[in-house]
């Protein structure tokens, strides 16, 4: 690892973890990183592969990158990836500060105080009202022509949630490096799992320490493909921003179908499945993923329509709740569960051994590297210390540790699903709290630790297709084919994180109370902050009204476990989910002709499975007449082409990026937003 691909890498990611938040969410334009394909790191990438390494080659060999340097400057970038967005910004300080301006105004929060159910440490001013802090932060204490200082946020005011909450994200991260360096062996050696993304950035960069990988950028078909995306994105992007300008329609309208099939009109995303759109990314990302995989991403929204269509007419309640469930909320938890369980049991003798072995209780039988050991040592204290840390601000440790371990493992599958599948924009819309409240009934959890784990769940699970651990997951199979060190990519990485989010947070506050919050993204201002508060309001006056308040108040930590009632509904909702992925599990390992993979049921029925679905169906319907029709040397020449454009279309977003953001700081003007993904 050389000393400037460690700065430079180091320099990107606090770059994109403040910078990134004030883009998103001041500036309101195109997202920098919206998905786990993050173009603030892919775009400037293709051109210094493209453009600046050939010039800097003619200044001498000692100039130009390798192929190991830029691997580990995207692998640190990755690491600030995480932070300006969904992953934790886009919602930190306005979960936190928003509701202390609602609670004037919300008859229900005032009448049930559940305000109160806060601990005070976890709300800036303790949560008491402060005409500066709340009406600062929503409105801005700055303007044009003055900015701020840094010293004029009331950081007095914000030290509590900071001290409360930033251990909290910091240990959670660290737990998610070591899992990540804990399953890397098992699914890059064992499994040999795809790992599309990494599949991509390395036939761009070329040889993987010393792997015969050639580099495609000479190949005529890259700049084809490359030349075609740029040729759409500059006819389509000035569209965007001359709306009587030419485009190339890349969506198209299919409500007419509603008036012979009424029932559309009632289903669940029934804009996407209606007005079907073509992401070129998603359908070249197609031509990474195995047939089963790619015919699977097209069709999984198509099994949650007919199975919500079927719900509906059986009069069934198919709306769900992000904290406190629902049918298919419940059902893709079941399918996560059973596919995490699947997971372990695949690798169970490398993890077992790796349990034995960190534990200091076993001869080394298979090959489990010290820094492995390392990993999964300081994984158990990190999940040790985020459980102590909850109980010491209230959280009843019989409700600690399954929040904990059900964190973990939506990270893990999402991880898993973007190194097998190569999802690169995916959820799994279900959260550790709407599985307490299927499982343990809301009587049992009691207000104040609903309100807590609620409270996590906005900051780090409500959204969580920018979190950190499949960024970590690419990033060291990364450093893994350019035989960098894993161990000190892992230091290195934390320290990246750290570093970021230490840079992040104090920018992202001065940001908030300069230009105030009341003008970025109102879904993240107006409607996230206020999911836990409405949530309880609903909890409280429930348990009020049949007697249960004060008893549910006073449930000691095991009195919690014994009060449980699990709800019927989430019970076979839930099972289903579980019995459904097993068995669609067991049939793809046994019969070589089975076309569907599980995901189909920890997937469907989001918004980002919606959006991607015709894209990647297509992209597998291209993928097949390639493969039957000319063989595989033709499928290569293809893939090679859509290697260019994913390129292509990388480099058009990034343009367009650009452009808004330097109209942006030259007039004051939010621009037209070109984009090339879903929400970004």
């Amino acid at each position: 690892m050389s000393v400037r691909a460690i700065v430079l890498g180091v320099l990107v990611a606090v770059a994109i973890a403040a910078g990134g938040y004030i883009n998103d969410q001041i500036f309101r334009l195109n997202q920098v990183v919206g998905s786990h394909f993050p173009i603030i790191v892919f775009g400037p990438l293709i051109g210094l592969a493209l453009l600046v390494n050939p010039l800097l080659a003619r200044l001498g060999h000692g100039w130009k990158f390798r192929p190991a340097e830029l691997a580990m400057i995207v692998t640190l970038a990755f690491a600030g990836c995480a932070i300006p967005g969904s992953g934790l910004m886009r919602f930190f300080s306005r979960t936190l500060g928003v509701p202390i301006v609602f609670a004037h105004n919300e008859t229900g929060w005032r009448k049930w105080e559940v305000m109160s159910y806060v601990p005070p440490q976890m709300l800036p001013g303790s949560g008491g009202y402060d005409e500066r802090v709340a009406n600062g932060f929503m409105y801005g204490l700055g303007d044009p022509d003055h900015p701020i200082g840094i010293g004029a946020v009331p950081w007095a005011q914000w030290q509590g949630p900071l001290v409360t909450w930033m251990p909290i994200v910091a240990l959670l991260a660290i737990a998610s490096i070591c899992l990540s360096l804990v399953v890397h062996r098992q699914w890059v050696h064992h499994e040999r799992l795809r790992y599309p993304v990494v599949d991509f950035m390395e036939s761009l960069l070329g040889s993987t320490g010393g792997q015969p990988h050639t580099s495609i950028i000479r190949n005529k078909l890259f700049w084809a493909g490359l030349a075609l995306m740029m040729c759409l994105h500059l006819v389509n992007g000035a569209a965007a921003w001359f709306p009587n300008s030419i485009s190339i329609p890349l969506s198209f309208d299919l409500w007419p179908l509603v008036q012979a099939f009424p029932v559309l009109a009632e289903l669940h995303w029934r804009w996407q499945l209606l007005t079907p759109a073509l992401w070129p990314i998603a359908v070249a990302f197609a031509f990474f993923l195995a047939s089963d995989i790619g015919l699977s991403l097209g069709v999984s929204q198509i099994f949650y329509f007919i199975a919500s269509a079927a719900c509906f007419k059986a009069g069934l309640h198919i709306e769900s709740d992000t904290l406190r469930g629902g049918i298919f909320v419940w059902e893709r938890l079941g399918g996560s569960v059973a596919f995490a369980l699947i997971l372990i049991y695949v690798g169970r003798r490398y993890y077992w051994q790796v349990v034995r072995q960190s534990l200091g209780v076993a001869r080394q039988q298979e090959k489990v590297e010290p820094h492995v050991r390392w990993a999964f040592r300081i994984l158990i204290a990190s999940i040790a210390g985020l459980v102590a840390l909850f109980v010491a601000h209230g959280l009843d440790w019989t409700l600690a540790i399954p929040v904990v371990l059900l964190s973990l493992m939506v990270f893990l599958v999402l991880a898993r699903l973007n190194a097998e599948a190569g999802l690169i924009l995916v959820q799994v819309d279900w959260t550790p709290m709407a599985a307490l409240v299927g499982l343990l009934g809301l009587g049992a959890i009691g207000p104040q630790n609903y309100m807590i784990v609620a409270l996590l769940i906005c900051l780090t699970t409500l959204d969580p297709r920018e979190c950190l651990l499949p960024f970590l997951v690419n990033g060291f199979k990364i450093g893994g084919d350019y035989r960098i060190p894993l161990g000190r990519i892992g230091v290195s990485m934390a320290a990246a994180f750290l570093l970021a989010l230490a840079v992040a947070i104090p920018v992202g506050l001065w940001a908030d109370y300069n230009f105030g919050v009341g003008s970025g993204e109102p879904w993240a201002t107006n409607d996230a902050p206020r999911i836990p508060f409405d949530s309880a309001t609903q909890i409280v006056n429930n348990l009020a009204v049949t007697g249960e308040l004060e008893k549910s108040e006073q449930l000691g930590p095991l009195q919690r476990i014994a009060a449980m009632e699990p709800g019927k509904t989430f019970l076979w909702s839930a099972g289903a989910g579980v019995a459904l992925v097993l068995l669609f599990s067991i049939a793809r390992l046994r019969f070589a002709w089975w076309p569907l993979h599980p995901l189909i049921f920890i997937i469907g029925g989001t918004w980002a499975t919606a959006e991607f679905m015709y894209s990647f169906l297509f992209g597998w319907l291209v993928k097949t007449a390639v493969m039957r029709l000319g063989g595989i040397a033709v499928y290569r020449q293809a893939k090679v082409f859509m290697i260019g454009v994913i390129a292509g279309d990388l480099l058009g977003g990034l343009i367009f990026m650009v452009i808004g953001m330097a109209y942006r700081i030259s007039t004051g003007i939010v621009p037209p937003l070109y984009r090339i993904m879903p929400g970004g």
